[in-house]
């Protein structure tokens, strides 16, 4: 799914990133999450309030940051770490019941007849 995506993003979001990088803020690294994570909403036909960590979840998808980082061979550096641990800690945050629930559209286990 978002390998298209990121054939569209990346190009543009990675210029000259091996040499920004351990500049790079946990603002900057936030701001650039924020890039797939609103394609991926657009998919999904979610709200853009939707929460970022759900719609991740849901789709199974990687983060744009991690993707980047990997793919250019960059370091780990403290506003990466930082991010990495904002992260683990809002997903932690995700309800149980989340994962246990199905979608409730038209012909699926446990929608209402109307």
């Amino acid at each position: 799914m978002c390998r298209s995506s990121s054939a569209v993003m990346a190009p543009v979001t990675t210029y000259g990133i091996e040499i920004i990088w351990e500049k790079v803020k946990i603002g900057d690294m936030i701001r650039i999450e924020k890039v797939k994570t609103m394609f991926m909403k657009r998919i999904l036909g979610v709200g853009k309030a939707a929460p970022s960590r759900l719609v991740h979840e849901l789709m199974r998808e990687t983060y744009f940051v991690d993707d980047i980082r990997s793919q250019h061979w960059l370091p780990s550096t403290g506003p990466y770490q930082e991010l990495v641990s904002i992260r683990d800690r809002k997903k932690k945050e995700i309800d149980l019941e989340f994962y246990t629930t199905s979608p409730a559209g038209p012909g699926s286990v446990g929608a209402r007849d109307t």
